[in-house]
């Protein structure tokens, strides 16, 4: 082989190095994008620290959280949400139970809604019964009747006893709101 034809050799051979390297480097950056934009507008990733959620979501869990679903005003009753609290200046994973314009009320452990009793089937039973059980203590202490603004929601931890929520904060508005739902992956 000539000293001509392994320079044109080495030429092509760098060229598709080059093409090679701009191929992976393009793929990097579309997944860096793609990535980013996961992250900032569709889903949260999420890492709970705390038990006021307790036993639905236990301190240590790991998971994603719908940002969508927020931008598409899909906020229903009992949805786990994520909200930025300025008074405890961090995020909070709590439960939606009470929605705009509604007047949230607890009596004897009970939820009522608008004068209305709802029931909460997601409270697991037998946890409540082990922190309630000397007959005297509700779990969820009585308070209300509250009325809810507009732009207002309720929210509370499962966990009543110890979390720290609406209860204490007050109740927070749709912009607060960060995400919806957890999907527990860890």
């Amino acid at each position: 082989m000539s000293q001509t034809s392994k320079k044109l050799h080495q030429q092509i051979d760098r060229s598709k190095f080059y093409i090679v390297l701009l191929n992976l480097l393009r793929i990097a950056l579309i997944g860096v994008i793609i990535i980013f934009t996961m992250l900032h507008y569709v889903v949260k990733p999420l890492h709970i620290k705390g038990n006021s959620m307790y036993p639905a979501i236990e301190s240590g869990d790991t998971g994603i959280t719908s940002i969508i679903n927020v931008s598409m005003g899909d906020i229903k009753r009992f949805d786990i949400v994520t909200v930025y609290s300025p008074n405890e200046d961090r995020n909070l994973t709590k439960r939606i139970i009470g929605l705009p314009n509604e007047t949230i009320e607890y009596k004897n452990d009970s939820l009522y809604i608008n004068g209305e009793y709802v029931s909460e089937d997601f409270l697991d039973q037998d946890y409540v019964s082990t922190q309630t059980n000397d007959g005297k203590t509700y779990f969820t202490k009585d308070f209300g009747p509250i009325k809810l603004k507009e732009d207002e929601y309720f929210i509370c931890g499962d966990n009543r006893i110890i979390s720290v929520d609406s209860r204490i904060l007050g109740p927070f508005k749709e912009e607060d709101i960060l995400s919806i739902y957890f999907y527990k992956i860890y």
